[in-house]
């Protein structure tokens, strides 16, 4: 697992006495180049075969007034799907760059964003279940990745590939071992709040 520093990445949200205890980032071959991998297989295919119709058209019997508009209006619609994968993967790297995710003795946080950065955060009270998830994708990779997702009843869980989905730490490296210290960190704060809480309510 990458280590990393913790230094002024959640800073921004922290409150006075709390502690970032597990931090991490997605795998950047995952969540970058093999995010939407069919979506952007299929969108160059498409832009190739308008290219090559467009280059092509003189083959179709087109009336010659007509060819060159023809010619260009496939070959700009080609390039126009190719252009919106290239667009789509560069937003995953943008977002990539600027996505964390960690656990604080309060709260689960997620930090992410393309044009700014978002903060996201779930209070580990509400934390109902942790789950685990590995699609195929994540095998292709070694070691493999996965995605860890928090439910609760202010943030069900949904699909993990969903980029909408708010509490979700998405395509992270050894999964099965992020799932076991995350589980594991959740257990102990709930366990301690609650000992907090029956003492003050003793006192």
């Amino acid at each position: 697992m990458e280590k990393l520093e913790v230094n002024n990445v959640f800073n921004e949200i922290l409150g006075d006495d709390e502690k970032i205890l597990f931090i991490l980032k997605p795998n950047k071959t995952r969540f970058v180049w093999l995010r939407n991998f069919i979506g952007r297989i299929l969108g160059i295919l498409f832009g190739i075969a308008f290219v090559v119709l467009g280059a092509v058209a003189s083959e179709f019997g087109i009336k010659e007034n007509e060819l060159l508009t023809t010619q260009i209006s496939f070959i700009l619609f080609g390039i126009f799907f190719i252009l919106l994968v290239l667009i789509e993967m560069i937003c995953a790297y943008v977002m990539y760059k600027n996505t964390f995710y960690a656990v604080s003795d309060k709260r689960i946080l997620v930090r992410t964003g393309i044009i700014g950065v978002d903060f996201r955060n779930l209070d580990i009270s509400f934390v109902g279940s942790v789950n685990i998830n590995i699609n195929l994708y994540d095998k292709f990779i070694k070691p493999n990745t996965g995605t860890i997702s928090f439910g609760s009843f202010v943030a069900p869980i949904a699909s993990p590939n969903a980029i909408s989905v708010a509490f979700n730490f998405q395509y992270v490296d050894n999964p099965y071992e992020v799932y076991k210290t995350v589980k594991k960190l959740v257990d102990e704060i709930k366990k301690t709040k609650t000992v907090e809480e029956k003492k003050v309510i003793s006192d």
